[in-house]
Order: C-alpha cells, then sequence, then structure tokens
C-alpha cells in the first residue's frame, strides 16, 4: 500500500515535467507539428512581346553628306561634275543715271504732254533707239541734247509724276533687253529714230520725214 502510494506520486511529479519539456520542444522547434511553412504563391511576368519596329535612332549633330556615286564607265581620276550655276539676283546695271532720267521725264513734257500714254511711250523709246544705233551720241543725255534734235526738251520743264513714273517704267524695260514696242498707227514698224506731229498727235518712223 504504501509502494503504490509512492508510485502515484512519482507519476504526479513526472507529468508537470514532460508538460514542459514538450511546451519548449514546440517552441524550439515549431515546424515539427504544424509542418513545413509553404511560400505563398506568386504570378510569373508576362514575357516581353516581340515588336517589328526598329529602336529609335539617336540624333546627331553631324551634317549629313550627300554621296554621289560616279558613273560605272568613270576613267581613273578625279571626275568632274557639272553644276548649275544659279541666276543672277541683282538687275543689270542701268545704262542711264538718275539725272538722265529726270532729262527724259523733262523732254517727254515738253514734246509729248497731253498725249497718250502709248505715244509718250514711243517718245522715250526713240530714245533708247537712238542710244544703240551707230549714227548718234552712246548716252542718254547725248542723245537727248543732240543739236536741233529734241527741241521741246528743257532742263526748266517741269516733273510730272506721271510721266516719270511712265518714263522709269520703260526704263527698266530697256535696261533687261526688252523689244521696243510698236503701234499700228503711231508706230507700225521698227526701228523708229524720228517723229514728227501731225495735228495732236506724233507719228514714228526710221527715216526723217517732215
Amino acid at each position: 500500500m504504501r509502494n503504490i502510494n509512492r508510485q502515484t506520486r512519482q507519476k504526479r511529479n513526472i507529468a508537470p515535467l514532460l508538460a514542459l519539456l514538450i511546451t519548449v520542444f514546440l517552441f524550439a522547434y515549431p515546424g515539427a507539428v504544424s509542418g513545413p511553412v509553404q511560400e505563398p504563391l506568386t504570378t510569373p511576368p508576362m514575357p516581353t512581346p516581340l515588336t517589328s519596329e526598329k529602336p529609335p535612332q539617336r540624333p546627331t549633330d553631324k551634317p549629313v553628306e550627300a554621296v554621289v556615286t560616279p558613273p560605272s564607265d568613270a576613267i581613273d581620276g578625279p571626275v568632274e561634275y557639272e553644276r548649275d550655276e544659279p541666276e543672277s539676283l541683282y538687275y543689270p546695271v542701268p545704262p542711264y543715271t538718275d539725272d538722265e532720267l529726270d532729262m527724259i521725264a523733262r523732254m517727254v513734257w515738253g514734246e509729248a504732254r497731253g498725249c497718250s500714254t502709248d505715244e509718250q511711250r514711243l517718245v522715250v523709246w526713240t530714245v533708247f533707239q537712238r542710244v544703240e544705233a551707230d549714227y548718234w551720241s552712246d548716252t542718254v543725255a547725248g542723245v537727248i541734247t543732240a543739236p536741233d534734235q529734241f527741241v521741246g526738251y528743257k532742263a526748266s520743264h517741269p516733273i510730272d509724276p506721271e510721266i516719270y513714273a511712265l518714263c522709269a517704267d520703260e526704263a527698266v524695260k530697256w535696261a533687261h533687253g526688252e523689244t521696243p514696242p510698236t503701234h499700228e498707227v503711231y508706230a507700225p514698224t521698227l526701228p523708229y529714230y524720228f517723229f514728227s506731229e501731225r495735228g495732236r498727235h506724233n507719228y514714228f518712223r526710221e527715216a526723217w520725214k517732215p
């Protein structure tokens, strides 16, 4: 009877010790009971789709140079290429001065004021054709001031703005090499170096005829 009580007391003393050991073991090795810890599932990244576009090129500061390919039948040595020269952007040097343009305007005022612009234009070109001919002076001033020729010219004549504008326009045409104008009644043929007055109009011809 005494042995049974002793064994019962021993079992009661061992039970708390076992519980303590089990608790320590569980804290030290938590995976031993709950199993292995699984990592959370993640979605794998999607592959980058392929594209046929070329990557953008980096800009360059160097100018693009044209590549000239010589002809297949080129001979040895440097090859020369013809270049089209650009047309001149400048007007030709006018064959008259500003003072001579004033003289033309004064002469037209004395010879053909009150006439139509067609007749005034023909008077101006009479001077220009004489400058280009071989019989008179090669300057506008020399032609206008020649003795007994343009009797309507005087240095004291006024410069009419409309007549001056007409003379300036015709002078530019002359400088660019345009052909002298004609008129079916007053100047039907070229050239004309003379003109004479009949009534209120002037008639132009190559040879002098009173």
